[in-house]
This record gives structure tokens, C-alpha cells and sequence, in this order.
């Protein structure tokens, strides 16, 4: 076993001495208002900090201490080391992010969220192949948050199947999407596309494989976030790829309903998309991927897309607002 095995197995392995068991203490037990005080006065001194620009690399070391101090005080909550590892990870403290991610794990081992951070700092540390059986761990304990799943089908979008896999078969969906797109666009009256390399067969079979273990995992997505433009219009794709046309002009009407304030360049594109999938089936395929690379460039969209699958640029975006427990009711504002 590698050094990069043995920190992605240290960083889970209290959650393996957890499982199947509950923390029956009250993180809460005996505290006074004087001590709620200075434990609410670091929260919202740390979310502050927390907040600043991911430059600000100084802010994000000092937001970590202000989490700490609430671990220190009170180390049964769950707030505190969670978003001190979110503020080490942001600072590229990744030594610092990967102590206190463990913490955060043990703390709560049916909870998803700390899965997803500790894959969040093994791909900062380059442990690659760590990341998805940690998104897999995160999925498999809460099976009904679309969170987890939805950043596990992004890794398995861009994870290789085969050791030997080429640089070209790495390619991301959107990647791939984009060279698919130049390639089919080239003679059949569409737009000038951009020159790109032909896709080789080996390339056509790792697509088709890849999606056929992905498949199942967006129909249970589309199904535990049916109110989310991304996850509907992915969805579509999925179908229409597929040559489910008919459902796929459904899911596109729900996906324009849900998100109507798309601009202009992808409301045509999917007008084109919505008469393709009507009267020219041959075309549905290449106008589907056009449109949902000009979803991932639109602002509108992209706002469904990072409360689906998050910010992979930002570990913030997973910070912790509101303490877990809540305090006792009496320090709760009516």
C-alpha cells in the first residue's frame, strides 16, 4: 500500500470504527449563555472570514481558528472541525484539512457531507484514486440526498476504467461532448465547428460503457432532485441519447420551465433541440450536446448546476451555517 493509500484509508477509518453505532452524547450538555455567547461569536466570525475571496488565503487560516476554538470548547459539534478542515482546504493547508476532516468523519459517520469533504482534500492532495470510493462511501450512507450522488456522477464522468486507459479516453464529459460535437457537425449543415481529433472506436466504447454504469445513477438524481433544472436537463441528454425522444421533449419543457431566464444563445438551441427531437431524430443527437454545452456556459443555469453538484473550485460552498444540533431552544431567536 502507497503513502497516498494509507492517508485516503486513515482519513475514513474512524468512520469504519463508528458505523452501525450512534454518539449518544448531548454536544450541548451544560452549556451557559456566557459560553453560547463566545461559541456563536466564533461561528459568525469564522463564516465572515470564510467568505472573503479565495485569495485571501490569510482570512481562510484565520476562519480555521475561529473553528477551532469551537472544537476545543465544545468537540462533540460537528460545525466546528468541519468548517476549520473546509477553511484549511481553502488556505491549501491540505496536512491541517485532512486532520480535521477525519475529526469531522468520526463525528458523524452516517453523514454525507464529511464524505464529500474528505474527498474535496484527497483530490487537493493528489489521491486520485481515493476520490471516488470516498464520493461511493458519501453516497452510500445517505441514499436519498441527491448531494453525494450528484458529485459521485461527476467523478465517474472523468475517472478512467482501465490502468491502461489513454490520455484521450480521460477526457471530461464536457470534453468529450465537445469533440463528439465537432466531429458529427462537420458535414451536416450545422454551424462551422472547431477542428478536433477523430474519435477512435476504443473511444466510442469507453463512452457507451462509462454511460451505461452511469445511467441508473442519474435516473435515481433526476429522481431525488426532479425540481432541478440541471438535473432535468441532464437528464433530457441522457434520453435522448438514448433515443428516448419523446420523453426527452418532456424532460427539455420541464428543464426551460424551471430555469426560464436562460439567454438567448441557449433558448434558441433549444428550440432547435425541441424540433429535432420531433421531426429529425438523425440531428436530436448533436443539437442536444450543443445545448448542453451552452447550459454549462449560462449563467442562469450554471446556478442550478453548482446547488447540484457544487463548486468544485470553492470547498465553501459545503461549509456548515447553522450549528447541527440546533442549541437548546432557549438560545434559539423567536
Amino acid at each position: 500500500m502507497n503513502r497516498r493509500d494509507v492517508v485516503g484509508a486513515i482519513l475514513l477509518a474512524p468512520a469504519a470504527t463508528l458505523v452501525g453505532g450512534c454518539r449518544s452524547e448531548d454536544p450541548w450538555a451544560g452549556i451557559t449563555d456566557a459560553e453560547f455567547a463566545e461559541l456563536e461569536k466564533h461561528r459568525q466570525a469564522g463564516l465572515e472570514l470564510l467568505r472573503r475571496p479565495a485569495s485571501d488565503t490569510d482570512a481562510a487560516l484565520q476562519a480555521s481558528g475561529e473553528f477551532e476554538a469551537i472544537a476545543e470548547r465544545r468537540p462533540a459539534l460537528i460545525l466546528g472541525p468541519f468548517n476549520a478542515a473546509v477553511a484549511r482546504l481553502k488556505a491549501k493547508d491540505i496536512d491541517g484539512a485532512q486532520r480535521l476532516a477525519r475529526q469531522a468523519v468520526s463525528l458523524t459517520p452516517q453523514s454525507s457531507s464529511a464524505r464529500v469533504l474528505v474527498a474535496l482534500v484527497q483530490s487537493a492532495s493528489g489521491q486520485d484514486n481515493q476520490v471516488l470510493s470516498s464520493l461511493e462511501s458519501a453516497a452510500r450512507v445517505e441514499p436519498d440526498n441527491p448531494m453525494p450522488l450528484a458529485r459521485l456522477i461527476r467523478r465517474m464522468e472523468i475517472e478512467e476504467t482501465e490502468p491502461e486507459t489513454t490520455g484521450n479516453q480521460r477526457q471530461s464529459f464536457t470534453q468529450l461532448v465537445q469533440t463528439m460535437v465537432a466531429r458529427e457537425a462537420g458535414g451536416g449543415g450545422e454551424a462551422p465547428a472547431p477542428k478536433a481529433p477523430p474519435l477512435k472506436p476504443r473511444d466510442h466504447d469507453f463512452y457507451e460503457k462509462r454511460e451505461k454504469r452511469l445511467f441508473p445513477k442519474r435516473k435515481r438524481l433526476v429522481q431525488l432532485a426532479y425540481e432541478n433544472a440541471a438535473a432535468r436537463a441532464e437528464w433530457m441528454a441522457t434520453l435522448a441519447e438514448r433515443g428516448h425522444l419523446t420523453e426527452a421533449a418532456a424532460e427539455l419543457d420541464v428543464a426551460l420551465r424551471l430555469c426560464p431566464n436562460l439567454g438567448p444563445e441557449a433558448l434558441d438551441l433549444a428550440r432547435a433541440l425541441r424540433e429535432a427531437l420531433a421531426t429529425d431524430p438523425a440531428r436530436s443527437a448533436v443539437r442536444v450536446r450543443r445545448l448542453m454545452l451552452a447550459l454549462n456556459r449560462d449563467p442562469a443555469y450554471i446556478k442550478w448546476s453548482k446547488a447540484l453538484y457544487g463548486d468544485a473550485r470553492d470547498p465553501t460552498s459545503l461549509a456548515q451555517t447553522d450549528w447541527n444540533p440546533p442549541p437548546p431552544s432557549r438560545f434559539v431567536a423567536h
